[in-house]
């Protein structure tokens, strides 16, 4: 039996001259342009709205970030996992993302707007980055830097 599917039929094939072949095996039918455009008219919207959505990802993961140093110069059992989390997020060590649950719903947003966004880049506009210099600017700036990378050295000292 033979498999086929909405692109291929077995059924005798009329040409563009009004000739008729028979059926050999499957024919491959070609998508009209009209069905060509639209199709890619979808996939570019497509692409256009999960840039938006990322620009936006982007945008909000800033003020998030602030909030998340905030949080972090408090120097508590919740800011320790925070510094934890991102400091996973910025070298890709290991972190249990079940400590997500033991933080303020608050905070949990913030660091997921932080994960949504992380990863973005927008050649038109660097100003709208958020990847690791944009990280690491918001941390120095907030005076936080040497102790968000001693998140590395304690997590070295466990591992050895």
């Amino acid at each position: 039996m033979n498999a086929t599917s909405p692109h291929t039929q077995l059924a005798p094939v009329t040409t563009t001259n009004g000739h008729t072949l028979p059926a050999r095996g499957p024919v491959i039918v070609m998508p009209s342009e009209e069905d060509r455009e639209a199709a890619l008219d979808a996939f570019f919207g497509s692409l256009k709205r999960t840039q938006r959505e990322r620009r936006a990802a982007a945008e909000a993961a800033r003020p998030a970030l602030r909030e998340l140093c905030e949080v972090m110069r408090q120097k508590t059992g919740q800011s320790h996992i925070v510094r934890g989390l991102l400091w996973s997020l910025y070298n890709g060590e290991m972190a249990s993302l079940i400590e997500l649950f033991t933080l303020d719903w608050k905070i949990r947003q913030q660091l997921c707007a932080v994960l949504l966004a992380f990863g973005f880049e927008d050649i038109a506009d660097p100003k709208v980055a958020f990847f690791y210099d944009a990280m690491k600017m918001e941390i120095a700036g907030a005076g936080l830097w040497t102790w968000f990378t001693e998140a590395g050295e304690q997590s070295e000292g466990v591992a050895a």
